[in-house]
């Protein structure tokens, strides 16, 4: 598909270890991919070659963009979860939204059909 980026589950939707079906990331804590990704690479499983390319697939993006060059001194009082936060999550959330009407029954787009 040609998807450059790294694959993270939704937090605490993840009921196994699921690299070898394309999961880079588990969140919040790496539950099935800490214990059961050990073993399934212990019995042969998993190679460690998809573990390379899945830490690498997460880690490439964070060099290029400098994140790991600043220290990271968050605490767990210092979380995003308070109502400046969410305040600001929500806007964004709304102003990235775009609301489809399908005027004249545009809509669906024929086979073949390009946008961009």
């Amino acid at each position: 598909l040609g998807f450059k980026g790294w694959v993270m589950s939704d937090w605490l939707a993840t009921q196994s270890q699921s690299i070898n079906e394309g999961l880079d990331q588990e969140m919040p804590a790496g539950l099935a991919m800490s214990v059961e990704l050990k073993a399934a690479i212990a019995a042969g499983r998993v190679k460690i070659s998809k573990v390379d390319d899945s830490v690498q697939r997460i880690l490439v993006p964070l060099i290029t963009a400098g994140i790991l060059d600043k220290p990271n001194n968050n605490k767990i009082g210092t979380n995003v979860t308070g109502a400046e936060s969410r305040a600001t999550a929500r806007r964004l959330a709304a102003e990235g939204m775009v609301l489809l009407q399908n005027d004249g029954a545009v809509l669906p787009l024929g086979t073949g059909v390009k946008v961009a």
